[in-house]
């Protein structure tokens, strides 16, 4: 018996009685417990009602913490050029920008540091220089598809999606655990970026669907200074300010056929009827 006793005593240094500390943050001060005799005078009512306190503060409180938990959701943006394909037919990775940032249960984006300005990691440095022409301040606390649609029209600006090519790709990967959030967040993206396609008349594909992670392992702070690419940025937009001259006449005569040919969510005039996979 001694043995039994000693065991249970290590047993409770080890376990923390989680209960007394829910009581304890909501303020409830339990009585003294009474000896086992008296136990058995407590009546059923008053059992029931014990049951009922425990219930009401115990449930909310777990209840709070899983939606709080699932709520955030992760967005990772990469984007294609049409003339990144080189003459082998493969893609110059460092030409694509990448970018990831991550959303409130609100779908408003939240900054990459405890103490930062800035909510969008880009993770090489082209999409360094379309950061610098959003400004990383402009980033934090904004509704995720504006974030999105800011990289998308300094993107276009810049040269990085091409206006006058056909055939640019956008992928953009969510992660998160709350799928109804997920999939909620990708179809408010999905809309506005297509939404900002038709109106340029920009033969662009967008991917969109849910994955298992989006990467932040490469973020340092240091990333949110971009201020050294402004200029490049400024380049950039210079040399591609005219590019809606090389259209031509007919740009745009078969936009609707192709798009509703490449579009892999179905026809989405407005909305659209599918997903990636998940």
């Amino acid at each position: 018996m001694n043995i039994k006793r000693k065991l249970r005593q290590e047993a409770s240094a080890f376990v923390p009685n989680v209960l007394d500390k829910v009581l304890d943050r909501v303020g409830y001060m339990p009585t003294p417990k009474p000896s086992f005799w008296n136990l058995k005078k407590l009546s059923l009512a008053g059992a029931a009602a014990a049951l009922i306190v425990v219930g009401a503060v115990v449930i909310p409180y777990y209840s709070n913490v899983a939606v709080v938990a699932n709520a955030e959701t992760y967005v990772e943006i990469a984007i294609m050029p049409a003339s990144t394909y080189n003459e082998t037919g493969t893609v110059a990775e460092e030409d694509i920008p990448v970018f990831a940032y991550q959303t409130d249960k609100d779908f408003k984006t939240k900054t990459l540091a405890s103490a930062g300005t800035n909510a969008v990691y880009a993770k090489n440095q082209n999409a360094k220089i379309i950061l610098a022409g959003i400004g990383p301040e402009n980033t934090v606390g904004k509704p995720a598809e504006q974030v999105t649609l800011s990289i998308i029209e300094k993107a276009t600006l810049s040269g990085f999606i091409e206006i006058s090519e056909v055939g640019n790709f956008v992928t953009i990967t969510t992660s998160g655990e709350n799928l109804a959030n997920r999939t909620k967040l990708e179809e408010r993206i999905y809309d506005t970026v297509m939404e900002y396609f038709r109106a340029r008349e920009i033969y662009g594909v967008l991917k969109i669907g849910g994955n298992n992670s989006v990467d932040f392992t490469g973020y340092d702070e240091t990333d949110d200074d971009v201020e050294e690419y402004e200029d490049d940025y400024s380049s950039h937009c210079h040399e591609h300010k005219d590019d809606d001259d090389d259209r031509g006449q007919s740009w745009g005569d078969d936009y609707d056929e192709w798009v509703d040919e490449h579009d892999e969510h179905g026809n989405h005039q407005g909305g659209h009827g599918g997903r990636g996979n998940d």
